[in-house]
């Protein structure tokens, strides 16, 4: 499950044509919600999507690792998306420490 902030201002279209690198050379994601959380901060509403990874990547989409928690990507079909709703639960697995 990888996570992409942002302000609510770009929704819709994200919604319409799922997260695009814009001008960069990938769109950027990250495994680390509350990294996420804390760099939308400044921004006076925002939001937060999961990207459902395994569906993506079984289509056929690839992500690169760029650091610990940053994950790069082309773009991201809006039908791998959805919107976690502010104090909404993730229900994450815990994953063991290696």
């Amino acid at each position: 499950l990888l996570f992409h902030g942002t302000s609510t201002a770009n929704v819709p279209s994200i919604l319409q044509q799922g997260i695009l690198r814009m001008l960069r050379r990938f769109a950027h994601l990250s495994s680390d919600y509350e990294w996420v959380a804390r760099f939308l901060d400044d921004k006076p509403t925002r939001a937060i999507f999961t990207v459902d990874t395994a569906a993506a990547v079984a289509s056929g989409l690839l992500f690169r690792r760029a650091n610990n928690h940053v994950w790069l990507v082309e773009a991201v079909p809006p039908a791998f998306l959805r919107i976690i709703r502010p104090g909404e639960s993730l229900h994450l697995p815990t994953v063991p420490a290696y």
